[in-house]
């Protein structure tokens, strides 16, 4: 209960999602909405994460694979300047 209290874990999400995973190993997968309120004009205290919210589910098909398609690729993230978008070479991936 302290780690539930911790974590912000209702009753359900400890019943449905960790239970699952923890007694057959296998993550739960669901999808019935969120009817949630928006975390601003909840009256319960909410994780800053929950001020965010992402309307869709992206499918990418085929899967993004960076790790067999580095030429065409990448998961880096550049801060700073900027590199030339018209150079075609690994770097820009």
């Amino acid at each position: 209960k302290t780690y539930q209290k911790q974590f912000a874990m209702s009753n359900e999400e400890v019943d449905q999602v960790l239970r699952v995973l923890g007694d057959m190993g296998q993550e739960a997968v669901g999808s019935m909405g969120d009817d949630t309120p928006m975390a601003v004009l909840s009256s319960k205290e909410r994780l800053v994460t929950d001020y965010f919210r992402q309307k869709f589910a992206q499918v990418t098909n085929p899967p993004i694979d960076p790790l067999r398609e580095k030429h065409v690729m990448s998961l880096a993230t550049s801060i700073g300047q900027e590199m030339n978008v018209f150079c075609e070479t690994d770097g820009h991936a």
